[in-house]
């Protein structure tokens, strides 16, 4: 599973979200084994020359890639929004931090990527989401934020997850006196194994 968001808007960002998705694409296709970690540095080399070297511009972009397996393990690494995990023996929401650095800001993001890892148990929702999410704004100027987001998750966890998804993306909507960002929203829960 991928999420990124590139800084800026507009053509040029929009080309450069297109060649992240087929970078990492091709990557996974021809080894689909590879740490999130070791296709992230790949994924920032191709990133670094194309923009920077070859387009002479400055556009980067956050992005997390995880490996998502069968008995629940996660494996991620990259920099972009924190991923929540509705944990459902609990109902609470954990934060679960993704440390690492931007692609295509920097040459080598060897030192500053790795791979970090989670457990999803039986029930278990994770959901992850682009800035327009937590900072779409309403008319007195504050932030949806990351504490309405989670609230909207408890709220609607039991729920099958598309319709967690466009619960979550209607209360942001209505929230938002305009918008000024994409919005993107994932959502999987994650059943074991029988």
């Amino acid at each position: 599973i991928g999420i990124g968001d590139v800084a800026g808007h507009g053509l040029r960002p929009g080309l450069v979200m297109m060649m992240l998705q087929s970078v990492v694409s091709a990557l996974v296709r021809s080894n689909p084994d590879a740490t999130p970690r070791d296709l992230l540095k790949v994924v920032n080399g191709v990133l670094y020359e194309n923009v920077r070297e070859r387009l002479r511009q400055d556009e980067h972009a956050t992005l997390s890639l995880i490996r998502y397996r069968k008995n629940g393990e996660l494996v991620f690494a990259g920099a972009h929004e924190d991923m929540l995990v509705l944990r459902a023996a609990t109902g609470t929401v954990e934060l679960v931090a993704t440390l690492g650095t931007w692609v295509g800001a920097t040459r080598d993001i060897d030192e500053a990527t790795q791979d970090s890892r989670g457990v999803l148990r039986d029930g278990d929702v994770l959901l992850l989401y682009t800035d327009g999410v937590i900072e779409a704004q309403n008319s007195a100027g504050e932030h949806f934020g990351v504490e309405r987001l989670s609230g909207e998750l408890r709220r609607r966890g039991s729920q099958p997850v598309g319709d967690i998804r466009d619960g979550v993306c209607a209360a942001v909507t209505e929230f938002m006196a305009e918008q000024k960002d994409d919005i993107a929203i994932l959502v999987a829960r994650y059943r074991a194994p029988t």
